[in-house]
């Protein structure tokens, strides 16, 4: 199996196309946030493991499937940096303003949600997490946190500290599977802001119906809803298949498809709780 990155499409997303195993022969844009949605054992990590791109691009992969929260924090301390593009005429490296700004911004909004800043202690020579009481830093160390503060924190270090820019692509699998309920939106939220003000682009997998509604809805109330696409993955005799979310009436971005298969583990309650004993 092998993904061919083609370049930019005519919508300026890009374009993968695979070969079996994968048996569909579609195409999965990245134009800004995709979820592939669909059951255990569907191929969604497959689809992902699978993918090529060239040098333009930069993925960064972050998968809590095969990591915690806290080992995937601990190796983003050793990526690399985004190059910053030098202004000419001021002779230094920044970025736009307004990419400095959504950076300071976004990451200042996950603090106040988590109440807490991870970044790189000198005393420990490592990363750390930290809060501002009345003046006065108080520093934790990243393993007494919980996995949803690790979660949410990693997504404030990478803006924070220039890990990702608008030629990364971010894979991220399962990102719901230790967060709450409330913090599962307002993690849909911050990818939806970061793809929108700083441009990186995301691939995720969920099983989570939350998760979806509010990247699906949080998109449109942000005016990028026509960067975001919505797939099914499925096992079939003959290999893996995805299919896009169909139009629904007037929703040309429906995700009443993919409900179909958030509802099973009612239907499956609902049979198991009927079944005499």
């Amino acid at each position: 199996m092998t993904w061919i990155y083609n370049g930019l499409n005519a919508d300026g997303g890009l374009e993968i196309k695979g070969v079996a195993p994968i048996s569909e022969t579609g195409e999965i844009f990245l134009d800004g946030i995709t979820v592939l949605a669909g059951p255990n054992g569907s191929g969604k990590t497959v689809i992902r493991n699978q993918m090529k791109f060239d040098d333009e691009v930069s993925p960064l992969n972050i998968d809590f499937s095969r990591a915690t929260p806290l080992q995937t924090l601990e190796a983003m301390r050793f990526c690399p940096r985004r190059p910053i593009p030098e202004d000419e005429s001021l002779g230094i490296c920044s970025e736009p303003k307004e990419i400095e700004t959504a950076r300071e911004e976004i990451a200042e909004y996950v603090e106040r949600l988590v109440g807490l800043r991870v970044g790189y202690n000198e005393y420990s020579a490592g990363l750390a997490a930290s809060n501002n009481v009345e003046g006065n830093y108080e520093y934790y160390s990243l393993d007494s946190l919980s996995p949803g503060e690790l979660s949410l924190s990693l997504l404030n270090y990478i803006v924070r500290v220039n890990i990702i820019d608008a030629s990364s692509v971010v894979y991220i699998e399962s990102p719901e599977a230790f967060l709450s309920p409330e913090w599962i939106v307002e993690y849909a939220r911050v990818l939806v802001w970061i793809n929108k003000r700083i441009g990186t682009r995301f691939f995720v997998t969920s099983h989570n119906p939350d998760f979806v509604a509010a990247i699906r809805y949080i998109s449109e109330y942000e005016g990028t809803l026509d960067k975001i696409r919505f797939y099914y993955a499925e096992k079939t005799d003959s290999g893996f298949t995805w299919k896009e979310a169909k139009e629904d009436g007037d929703d040309p971005k429906s995700i009443a498809s993919l409900f179909e298969m958030f509802i099973k583990g009612i239907k499956k309650i609902e049979v198991y709780s009927n079944d005499k004993k």
